[in-house]
């Protein structure tokens, strides 16, 4: 309509709204520069009174983690050096990106938000997976069982509430009582569907008891079987937010991924796996600071600002999105006009980041440089990667940058990223000036959480392990500690599942309202304690068992 008006009116006076009162000139710059490239527009260029301020940062991360502890890491010295938390915002293309940042700031202590959203672990496709994982573990897990049969299509509360009150009666798990429910006076299709939820459940409950089964196998058989996925992949054709519940399931697919690559010879990694979620989970929920770093799409950012901006995931099918690939010129115009939002949200500091690779169900798949990077000119940028030649910029069409078979433009105003630079003397000490700074921020923090787990665990000293229960250090490699439980199993484990405690705490023995993890029953609640035996409360389901039994939960 814009574009038409003109023409409709030609007698019109076209105003021009140009000058800024956010952002940089450098920033400006960027932002110019990029958009330049939709055709689809009015041509403008922003400018402001500002100043030049400093280039906007790139970096190039060798993974994801990799990337977020480079974001993670720049924000502590940021803060180091004055800044506020709640000055700096991470932006990213999808929510989904949000998880591996989300656990960097937790382990790093970097209390945050999101907005316009959750924490990966509190969404609501991530909590429905994660309650068939559970129950698969622990058939007795009455509120697990109950959140899957809230959203199975065709199955009501009062179905649910007649299945749960025949299991009472019967003093059975109310798993058990599914092949039965046309006894409990459950009808037509809601008892069809719990009758095949049992029916598919089962044979992988008995698989979970009998072999070591990883998470991931796991996984992928409960979004087939239970048809999760299929109805979420119907259901994106017509809602967005569909296909983001996808791309969650997908990252949800990595965190098992990944967990399956490190574990060890568990005699059931399902358990270990719920311990650890629940860890992370437990983090998530504890934090009082007022100082928060936020997280948020680009979507959400629109009209927002921050004095510092990290805009992350700058890959192809990332940012641009596959879709937009998929659609065209027009759609590829949208995500460039995205895109320009991200970097115009920042008032002073701009660092754009990307992955080099990235875990796809726990394997390594190479990553391609966002194009949005490559049409910008280098002079924009503070790449100092890029200015030593080094070659760790790879692009789609095959050699890295400073391997001297770059073919890219030439000129003055070349694009950044698109052929080898000619590195000057003076600016090749500054760019290895940039490197060294940069090199720091990654190195610090990881010589700063060695020395921190060194010290925090010393050979010899007594810890708690939410699902392998109570061990000693046997020895400590960078944030790796080395334990061997009582059980006598030897675990190496990453520092942040670990507690220290006391010998005499070990071996206090339970009271009335402790909590305790039992390896076939889950979390449980203490009610009662006689000299042999302990009474603990389940879900579904309480137990007795041995002083020594309830010490090893």
């Amino acid at each position: 309509i814009m574009l038409r008006f003109e023409q409709d009116y030609p007698e019109a006076r076209v105003v021009k709204l140009e000058q800024n009162y956010r952002s940089t000139q450098a920033i400006l710059d960027l932002a110019n520069a990029l958009v330049r490239h939709n055709t689809g527009r009015k041509d403008k260029n922003l400018w402001c009174d500002q100043g030049k301020g400093v280039l906007p940062r790139v970096f190039s991360a060798a993974d994801g983690r990799d990337e977020a502890h480079f974001v993670v890491g720049m924000m502590k010295r940021l803060h180091e050096q004055g800044r506020s938390f709640q000055d700096m915002v991470v932006l990213y293309r999808t929510n989904a990106q949000s998880r591996l940042l989300e656990e960097t700031l937790n382990s790093r202590g970097v209390p945050y938000d999101i907005v316009g959203g959750l924490r990966f672990y509190e969404r609501k496709e991530i909590k429905d997976v994660l309650a068939y994982l559970r129950l698969l573990a622990n058939p007795a897990d009455s509120i697990s069982l109950r959140r899957v049969l809230d959203f199975t299509e065709g199955v009501g509360e009062t179905s649910i509430q007649r299945l749960e009150s025949f299991a009472r009666v019967r003093g059975v798990p109310a798993f058990s009582a599914l092949g039965l429910a046309s006894e409990a006076g459950v009808r037509g299709k809601a008892a069809e569907k719990m009758q095949a939820l049992k029916a598919w459940m089962e044979p992988l409950m008995q698989r979970v008891e009998s072999e070591r089964i990883g998470v991931t196998e796991l996984l992928v058989e409960v979004l087939s079987q239970s048809g999760y996925r299929s109805a979420l992949q119907t259901e994106a054709e017509v809602k967005v937010e569909s296909q983001a519940r996808l791309e969650n399931l997908e990252e949800f697919l990595n965190v098992t991924g990944e967990f399956d690559q490190g574990a060890g010879d568990e005699e059931s990694p399902l358990q270990a796996f719920l311990g650890q979620v629940s860890l992370i989970s437990d983090q998530d929920t504890y934090q009082e600071a007022v100082d928060r770093v936020t997280l948020m799409t680009v979507h959400t950012a629109k009209g927002l600002e921050f004095p510092v901006v990290f805009l992350a995931g700058l890959e192809e099918e990332t940012f641009p999105h596959l879709r937009a690939l998929e659609e065209g010129d027009s759609g590829m115009e949208e995500e460039r006009r995205l895109c320009y939002v991200g970097i115009t949200r920042a008032r002073e500091q701009l660092f754009l980041s990307w992955a080099r690779s990235r875990e796809m169900r726990g394997i390594r798949l190479p990553r391609r440089i966002s194009r949005f990077l490559k049409e910008v000119p280098e002079k924009l940028l503070d790449a100092p990667d890029l200015a030593l030649g080094s070659g760790r910029y790879l692009d789609d069409e095959g050699p890295a940058i400073g391997s001297g078979r770059w073919r890219g433009a030439s000129g003055p105003e070349r694009p950044a990223f698109s052929r080898p630079p000619r590195v000057q003397a003076a600016r090749g000490e500054a760019a290895r000036s940039r490197v060294a700074e940069i090199g720091a921020v990654r190195a610090g923090p990881r010589a700063e959480r060695e020395a921190e787990v060194a010290g925090r665990f010393p050979v010899g000293t007594p810890v708690t392990h939410k699902v392998f229960g109570q061990g000693t250090v046997q020895g400590v490699e960078r944030d790796l500690v080395t334990v061997l439980f009582d059980s006598g199993k030897q675990r190496t484990l990453k520092q942040d599942f670990l507690q220290t405690s006391s010998p005499s705490t070990q071996a206090r023995p339970k009271e009335c309202g402790d909590r305790i993890r039992h390896p076939r029953w889950g979390n449980g609640v203490v009610k009662a304690v006689d000299s042999q035996n302990v009474t603990v409360i389940f879900p579904g389901i309480t137990v007795t068992m041995s002083h020594e039994e309830a010490r090893r939960g």
